[in-house]
């Protein structure tokens, strides 16, 4: 007989895991489970595919271990059979069943260890989590190495007024010296959690104080429980340690984001309910709204399966909770080494090495090997790989775009930047530092983000710049959209432009075209032993005008000496470039689509760009661009070019100040560019 999990015995630590027997079934399976490839259910490579699947008989056999298994899964997912064609598909160690093309919740798994012996069937009920089971997944995980080595001598990455809080004391502490910590990640909803102020933190870090607290939030109750069942003393939660009412404070410790989540010991991630008042179901004080009964069988020569909660279809759940919709917990999650998930009916665990999911002791919840098929919503970094060849690793432009479709839910519009400064910081190699959420490094191609036609020229954010994703209400939904498409190949993005921001009262330059790099890796690409190849019309005529886009830093800076900005803009959101510019004219045919405008002049076309109707009603009969970086596409030279709207025109020696409005979506021939007679000038963007 199999041995129910252990239960915890703390507060919220129950996990009321029972087993009752079932009817002796006979060890045989029936003509129709006799079909099913068992050898597929055990190699974790095996993928998924509706062919190899096979469809299972509506009238289930009372002598068949694989039947009940099956009428178990259909009783706790509320279907019945004669509903429609009944069927099974192959996912790795799971069999996945359908009627007609709706997933059951409950799947069969193989468990990868066999179960003891024996001659009946078992049903375990869970009504809550274990925490005794995340503590199996924190000793296995120690073994991993997870966590760095040096883990405990970090304290000198955290922000210097740091504070946890104690469990056991029940108060806020000022950590002096590194102590090892929780961290939780959950939804704040509606409630306004200004818990930590100037006038309440002495008061906070008196003994007991913190259960004095009027209101406290049941999610965090909970995580204070949860920590004390596993050992670890402290938690870090933002309400009750960022002084809420301090810009200072909450500055420090936004910057500080990346090693707060990081250098915890575990992140507890409340993927449930609607606000703060959830709890971390299914455990603790709520525990599951529905309990999960997994179903248990041994069949000779075979080994042993479960019916139970897929956790596919559980993991899937988190995507589609709150908690995945708001913008702050994106890095939260990302930014932590550990991570423990609250789905509501299902608990997950994730380091560096596996995946784990709750199984009640039964061996089948190790879930690392189907990762290829499924996972948790966006990964961690260790995740993520970056391509070569490519500007800006996937990493960052799959955490931009899931984050774009967050940001609508920010409780402040001015936590835009705050929010995924920690991912910035961390992804410093790939991208360098960050100008108002733009990569430093190839500035050029970092200015050529696109969004969709529902914001561009749509509605711009105040207190940003317009040159950054940032300045500008997203309409982005899906978290697949890459406002970097088209632009990832470093041999089509060499830099055309020179950049410079003002810090302080002096210039800092961000980026400088060498000509003479650019025309060698162009002229490498286009002539093999000097002889030409095919490159449609380019020459080495045509390379010489790459030398125009160059500016000579000294005179550029001659240019600005003295400069002041006419406008109420703050400086630090004023961008200096030298680049080669054009006027054009826009087309107000609306093509199929209703939203493409053609920009052309003296009847050659420019190409396309994704504007807002009522922006281009606005528009006017004419706008300007740049070229921002030069490149080979399909053996011919081309520019990527950028949309900009002139907001205040000085005198003749003052450079004009511009928006940004939109890259082109097409790239131009620099044949054709260069025949349009553009001017290399000095602009401003802000």
């Amino acid at each position: 007989m199999l041995v129910s999990t252990a239960s915890c015995q703390a507060e919220g630590g129950s996990s009321d895991v029972s087993e009752a027997p079932r009817t002796i079934i006979p060890n045989q399976l029936c003509t129709t489970c006799t079909s099913i490839n068992f050898a597929s259910l055990g190699h974790p490579s095996h993928e998924r595919s509706t062919a190899s699947g096979f469809t299972l008989s509506p009238t289930r056999s009372p002598t068949c271990a694989i039947c009940q298994l099956l009428e178990h899964s259909l009783d706790r997912s509320g279907e019945r059979a004669e509903q429609g064609i009944l069927r099974g598909t192959y996912d790795g160690r799971e069999l996945q069943i359908y009627i007609e093309n709706r997933r059951l919740e409950y799947s069969i798994q193989r468990c990868e260890q066999s179960l003891e012996a024996q001659t009946n069937q078992s049903v375990h009920v869970s009504k809550r989590f274990d925490p005794c089971e995340l503590t199996r997944w924190l000793k296995e995980c120690e073994s991993h190495q997870c966590l760095p080595q040096n883990h405990s001598d970090s304290r000198c990455h955290l922000p210097q007024n740091f504070r946890v809080v104690d469990v056991i004391e029940r108060r806020i502490v000022h950590c002096e010296t590194f102590v090892r910590y929780c961290a939780l990640s959950y939804v704040w909803g509606s409630r306004n959690q200004r818990f930590l102020q100037k006038n309440s933190q002495h008061e906070l870090a008196l003994e007991g104080r913190i259960d004095r607290l009027e209101e406290l939030p049941q999610t965090i109750i909970d995580a204070m429980n949860l920590c004390r069942d596993i050992g670890c003393r402290y938690l870090w939660v933002d309400s009750l340690c960022i002084i809420q009412d301090c810009d200072e404070d909450r500055h420090s410790q936004i910057r500080s984001m990346a090693d707060i989540y990081s250098q915890s010991y575990l992140c507890i991630i409340a993927a449930t309910g609607e606000d703060a008042n959830s709890g971390l179901r299914p455990y603790g004080r709520f525990g599951r709204q529905q309990p999960i009964e997994t179903a248990v069988t041994q069949i000779s020569g075979l080994g042993g399966f479960v019916a139970t909660l897929s956790p596919q279809f559980a993991a899937e759940g988190i995507a589609r909770s709150v908690w995945a919709s708001r913008g702050w917990t994106l890095q939260e999650q990302a930014l932590s080494r550990r991570v423990l998930f609250f789905a509501g009916t299902y608990t997950f665990f994730r380091c560096e090495r596996s995946l784990w999911g709750e199984d009640f002791g039964l061996g089948f919840s190790n879930l690392f090997d189907r990762i290829q098929r499924w996972d948790l919503p966006m990964p961690p970094f260790y995740r993520r790989k970056s391509v070569d060849g490519h500007v800006y690793s996937n990493t960052f432009k799959q955490m931009l775009g899931e984050y774009l479709r967050r940001q609508k839910n920010l409780r402040y519009e001015e936590d835009i930047l705050n929010a995924i400064t920690g991912v910035l910081i961390r992804m410093k190699d790939d991208i360098g530092d960050h100008l108002w959420g733009l990569p430093s490094k190839r500035l050029s191609v970092a200015l050529q983000w696109r969004s969709t036609e529902e914001s561009f020229a749509g509605e711009q954010r105040p207190g940003f710049p317009s040159w950054s994703w940032a300045g500008w209400r997203h309409g982005l939904y899906d978290s697949s959209f890459d406002i970097y498409e088209g632009v990832d190949t470093e041999s089509r993005n060499q830099s055309a432009i020179s950049c410079w921001v003002m810090e302080g009262r002096m210039f800092r330059e961000i980026e400088q075209i060498q000509v003479h790099v650019v025309a060698t890796q162009l002229r490498k690409a286009m002539f093999d032993d000097r002889r030409p190849k095919a490159c449609n019309g380019t020459s080495e005529h045509d390379l010489s005008a790459l030398a125009s886009f160059v500016a000579s830093p000294n005179a550029v800076l001659d240019l600005l000496r003295g400069w002041q900005s006419p406008l109420e803009t703050p400086i630090s959101q004023h961008l200096f470039i030298w680049a080669s510019c054009a006027k054009f004219h826009v087309d107000r045919v609306e093509l199929d689509d209703g939203e493409l405008v053609c920009v052309h002049l003296d009847g050659n076309r420019l190409g396309k760009v994704e504007l807002n109707t009522r922006y281009r009603v606005k528009a006017g009969d004419s706008i300007e661009c740049f070229v921002t970086t030069v490149g080979m596409y399909s053996m011919e030279v081309k520019v990527r070019v950028l949309l900009i709207k002139l907001v205040y025109k000085a005198g003749s020696l003052s450079p004009p100040i511009y928006r940004r409005v939109q890259a082109l979506d097409t790239s131009v021939s620099l044949r054709d560019w260069v025949s349009y007679r553009p001017e290399n000038r000095l602009i401003v963007l802000v």
